[in-house]
């Protein structure tokens, strides 16, 4: 018996497709003279790689369970550098 719910793929699922479809956003609309940090896209492709390698190890071993767990804690992660920048304003 798998111990996720449905609700919990699906939620997981509906975050990946909203942040592509930001990303790509990010990368089609024009924005003036402001570019894409070096920084963010050292991030980015860190966590895109790292999500990649996730799935080729869990594919093959049928490791869901362990996969969601990986993209649970990619999101986390992701949560609190998203929040860095506001924290140090207030600071």
């Amino acid at each position: 018996m798998i111990p996720v719910a449905a609700n919990d793929v699906a939620f997981s699922a509906h975050a990946v497709l909203l942040t592509a479809i930001t990303l790509f956003q990010v990368l089609i609309y024009d924005r003036g003279n402001q570019k894409v940090s070096k920084t963010c896209i050292t991030i980015t492709c860190a966590v895109c790689v790292s999500a990649a390698v996730s799935v080729f190890v869990a594919v093959p071993n049928h490791s869901w369970l362990w996969l969601i767990s990986v993209f649970n804690t990619i999101q986390v992660i992701m949560t609190t550098i998203k929040y860095i920048p506001q924290v140090r304003v207030t600071l």
